[in-house]
């Protein structure tokens, strides 16, 4: 019961930790920190395959424990803290607490950055829509120009234009961080922003 203990303490580090990447990516993505973005979202991978990694070191533990619960299943933690002894009852119900309130925590911060990370791809797509249409009328004028007409001004450029609100730094002259590279990174935070996808960890706490 002291090794599944010690595993539950590490699971519950690793759960904050991801909580923490998860709560990043949420303020990058509303504060528009686009060149953030593709470090947290490797960042919450990294913390996600952790947790993964000692929820199985953990199903280990409990499986050596050879306790069933219902129907034959493997025992949840709850059924685990109503069969052990003191203080491990104890013990295990305040890792059952805390851990139960760290994916609920977790599951809300994924929606949260994920929205966000949905309304920055609208927001490009919108802006990409905006540069074609200018782009269009600048064919159509020197068309017309062509035929004798006077041509329309050019179309803005990404360099100069602002479609979101960006600070300078993260749309430079030099073109560093385009359209296409913004919706990329808004891609790779909206995939790294999906729910907890641990099923065993989910069914160890009911």
């Amino acid at each position: 019961m002291e090794e599944l203990a010690e595993v539950l303490r590490q699971e519950r580090h690793h759960l904050e930790v991801l909580l923490y990447r998860l709560t990043m990516a949420r303020l990058l993505l509303q504060a528009r920190e686009v060149r953030f973005l593709r470090w947290t979202s490797q960042e919450i991978e990294r913390a996600r395959q952790r947790t993964r990694e000692v929820d199985l070191l953990r199903a280990a533990n409990v499986q050596l424990l050879g306790v069933r619960g219902l129907h034959g299943q493997a025992p949840t933690l709850r059924q685990l803290a109503s069969l052990a002894g003191v203080p491990w009852a104890g013990i295990l119900r305040d890792h059952h607490d805390a851990m139960a309130a760290l994916v609920a925590e977790i599951e809300v911060a994924a929606h949260q950055a994920a929205e966000f990370a949905r309304d920055g791809i609208r927001e490009v797509a919108d802006a990409q829509e905006a540069v074609d249409r200018a782009s269009s009328k600048v064919r159509s004028g020197r068309r017309r120009g062509a035929a004798g007409k006077r041509p329309t001004s050019p179309a803005p450029t990404i360099s100069t234009w602002r479609p979101l609100p960006f600070d300078d730094e993260l749309l430079p002259d030099d073109g560093d961080l385009s359209l296409l590279t913004t919706e990329s990174a808004y891609q790779d935070a909206l995939a790294a922003s999906g729910k907890l996808q641990i099923p065993s960890l989910l069914a160890f706490l009911r």
